[in-house]
């Protein structure tokens, strides 16, 4: 509701259909809420009623759904009818007792259904081997720990073709789905290698003798990476053991897994929480289902309410198809199946809005009473509150995401001039001149995070005020993204592209030639540490030892943040200072010069000697790889790279020892290997790469 609308004067009385809710017997009940048919608000009722009756007390009261937002408003609605009801019968505080009513009564506990996992984990977790100082990790957290469970991997991923960070994420998700549906990672391999293998031993006619389709075998062998899947994801599990660690997916399943094997739990939480009340019931998993039916079944108080068209989280296991199952799962003390109820007055929507979300659903209605027959659970179109509006409903048609924006843009100016119009006349509602034209909200949805650009620019030209929820129109303007780009080019020797848009962009206007001798250079010094790995000679000619690590991919180990950094320091401010013409040989300082003697030196592979080649050629006509004259824009725009580099990896640096634990191991080994294989000496550092990932200080080889 918006803020600036009048508090209501009258009395607001609940419906039939909530007053059924509210005043039902302490038994399980099923209750279907469409959106807007104000479920939190005849949740909350029932809540008060149940306190008011003497029923209850708030403390005795379980209340769980599924975002820490819903959890903090229903809560808050709650505890404010709570107060309410004390403030308007003191004789009923008087009656109850202050515990129950007073200023020092406890409140429900309102929670999610992770949260109250966790603390179901936390509580008796020891019964079953988990420690109860037992850390939960975050999302980063479980993909760092399964990056290294799979570069550790030593089992057979011969027909796996994809990259990497594919693989860690399908050992996460996998993960949450064994977590979800209550299954082991070994149960699922075992599972897995047995369909694969009978996929190879289809024959391609039943009893010919043939042996299998074509799309038969090429069906196991897709097969048998995903078994290799669980095996990661079974080590991920003992991984997570090792470290007493935890993943969101781990609570729900140790807590449904404890509430199963231990009676004691069921017993306990029973009589901590006589009665319970389950939000958004159609998104609950096969896990979470297990874990409230295992606590609460048998006749326990629970009031679910549900909708079938609002589930939203399939992607991690919830199906709304448990809503349906309810009646039979939770039944009452007598043994029959749990009563039903529905909500069907939408409050918030105006009659053409209705009508159009009445017809959109009334396919999925049919659906689903044929797919669940048996079920008692109704499902019935959204009727209209009695004083619902109108309203409009428009459908438009247009060409590009541009003109939409645009039309958008067109259509709120017009209403909000309506609207001052209609208050000029004084034609208006008291809450459109309480408001007025510039306080109504208007909100636009978007299919895609894509589609926000179009809108905002839309909205600026036209002097609209909005905000964007979310954090990728933040993410998306020009300063951010270079200033993630810096931090990048900090941390990871890897990410040339994030230095291409620093070199590139406003501040520094690097040249399209330079950045070419810059990649030229880049290659050439990949080239000569993979000579050097092989057993040859440094740059200098320095003899060096065969023992050397594996050569890394070329690709990889060519980083323009590397070769920027191989550059000598000294040597602009020398180049600068030289006044010879430009390519002339008085122009070449002896770092220069360096440089050139060792691309021109003897390569001892072909694509060396051809990166030698390019780099020398390049030489002679890129200003940026050769000395220029003091007037030359290169050379001050190496220099602010230099200052700019220095100045922004002081910061860093100073937040380096708290960060450095978190830190990627994998660029410090990589800038450690390179580092080492281009000769750099140890007497001359600057901004680098440590070995915890933050840039603090990497010898160069450029003197």
């Amino acid at each position: 509701m918006n803020p600036l609308q009048p508090e209501p004067a009258t009395v607001r009385r609940p419906t039939d259909e909530q007053l059924n809710i509210i005043e039902a017997p302490l038994e399980p009940m099923l209750v279907i809420a469409g959106a807007g048919s104000g479920k939190t608000t005849t949740m909350a009722d029932r809540v008060v009623h149940l306190v008011a009756q003497g029923l209850a007390r708030p403390e005795d009261i379980l209340g769980v759904t599924f975002t820490r937002k819903a959890a903090g408003e229903l809560a808050a609605k709650v505890r404010s009818q709570l107060r309410q009801l004390a403030l308007s019968t003191p004789e009923l505080v008087e009656s109850l007792g202050p515990e129950a009513l007073g200023p020092e009564a406890l409140e429900p506990v309102i929670a999610t259904y992770h949260s109250y996992a966790n603390s179901i984990v936390a509580d008796y977790g020891l019964r079953i081997g988990v420690e109860r100082d037992a850390t939960v990790l975050g999302q980063a957290q479980c993909w760092q720990l399964a990056s290294q469970v799979v570069e550790g991997y030593d089992g057979d991923l011969s027909g796996y073709s994809g990259s990497v960070s594919t693989l860690v994420q399908a050992v996460v998700s996998l993960s949450a789905e064994c977590s979800e549906h209550l299954r082991d990672p070994a149960e699922v391999e075992s599972w897995l290698a047995s369909l694969a293998s009978g996929f190879e031993s289809l024959p391609l006619v039943s009893g010919k003798g043939r042996g299998p389709t074509a799309k038969a075998v090429e069906l196991g062998h897709r097969l048998a990476p995903r078994a290799r899947v669980a095996d990661l994801v079974r080590r991920y599990h003992q991984a997570t053991a090792q470290r007493n660690a935890l993943d969101y997916g781990d609570l729900v399943a140790l807590a449904a897994k404890l509430a199963q094997r231990v009676p004691a739990v069921a017993e306990q939480e029973r009589q901590k929480h006589p009665i319970v009340l389950l939000d958004e019931f159609q998104d609950t998993s096969h896990a979470q289902l297990t874990l409230f039916a295992s606590l609460f079944g048998g006749g326990h108080p629970v009031t679910a309410v549900g909708d079938p068209h609002q589930s939203i989280y399939g992607f991690r296991g919830a199906s709304a198809g448990q809503l349906f199952r309810f009646p039979e799962i939770f039944r009452r003390a007598d043994g029959r199946p749990a009563a039903t109820a529905a909500l069907t007055i939408a409050w918030r929507n105006s009659l053409a809005v209705l009508d159009a979300a009445n017809v959109m659903s009334r396919e999925l209605n049919r659906s689903a009473q044929q797919q669940h027959a048996d079920s008692p659970v109704p499902l019935s179109e959204l009727r209209p509150r009695p004083d619902a509006p109108a309203g409009e409903v428009a459908l438009a048609r247009f060409g590009t995401e541009a003109d939409e924006a645009a039309a958008i843009a067109e259509d709120i100016l017009d209403r909000r001039r309506r609207q001052a119009r209609l208050v000029e006349r004084e034609q208006a509602t008291e809450w459109d001149r309480a408001a007025g034209p510039e306080q109504r909200s208007i909100a636009v949805l978007c299919r895609r995070r894509a589609q926000f650009g179009a809108l905002q620019e839309a909205f600026d030209a036209r002097g609209l005020d909005y905000e964007i929820v979310g954090l990728s129109g933040l993410l998306a303007t020009p300063e951010v993204i270079d200033l993630v780009s810096s931090l990048r080019v900090l941390v990871d020797p890897s990410r040339s592209d994030a230095l291409m848009r620093l070199l590139s962009g406003a501040r520094w206007r690097i040249g399209a030639k330079d950045l070419m001798a810059l990649a030229d250079w880049s290659r050439y010094l990949a080239a000569n540490a993979k000579h050097a790995r092989n057993g040859g000679t440094g740059p200098n000619g320095e003899p060096r030892g065969s023992a050397a690590p594996a050569a890394a991919d070329d690709a990889e180990s060519a980083s323009l943040v590397e070769a920027l950094d191989a550059l000598d320091a000294d040597f602009w401010p020398q180049s600068a200072l030289c006044g010879s013409a430009p390519g002339s040989a008085s122009a070449r300082t002896p770092a220069c010069s360096t440089l050139l003697t060792r691309a021109a030196a003897r390569p001892s592979t072909p694509k060396a000697a051809n990166c030698a080649g390019r780099w020398k050629a390049s030489t002679s006509s890129s200003s940026l790889l050769r000395p220029p004259p003091a007037e030359s824009s290169s050379a001050r725009n190496s220099l602010r790279i230099r200052r700019s580099c220095t100045e922004l990896s002081s910061p860093i640096r100073e937040l380096s020892s708290s960060t450095a634990a978190s830190a990627s191991s994998s660029s410090g080994r990589r800038a450690s290997r390179n580092a080492s294989s281009s000769g750099r000496t140890a007497g001359s550092s600057r901004t680098g790469v440590s070995a915890a990932g933050i840039r603090t200080g990497m010898p160069c080889d450029a003197k």
